[in-house]
């Protein structure tokens, strides 16, 4: 799991019901870690599509919040 934190404006019980919320979907889905933990992580594991990473501007934030089949929408 990878908490971020947010910033200064935003509600921490927004906050933490988000992360609660994802939680409980992983085990009711029965989801599988997508990868091993950070402390494990290669350099070449981001270059080479092992980790997903979070999109670096906020337009390409929006973009992929906006798909269909977001997480985030569903959450």
């Amino acid at each position: 799991m990878e908490v971020r934190v947010p910033g200064a404006d935003m509600n921490p019980y927004f906050a933490l019901s988000a992360i609660f919320a994802l939680g409980l979907r992983g085990i009711e889905k029965e989801l599988a870690l997508p990868g091993p933990p950070v402390s494990q992580l290669k350099p070449e594991d981001r270059r080479t599509g092992k980790v997903q990473m979070l999109p670096q501007s906020l337009e390409a934030a929006t973009e992929r919040m906006m798909r269909p089949d977001s997480v985030a929408r569903e959450i």
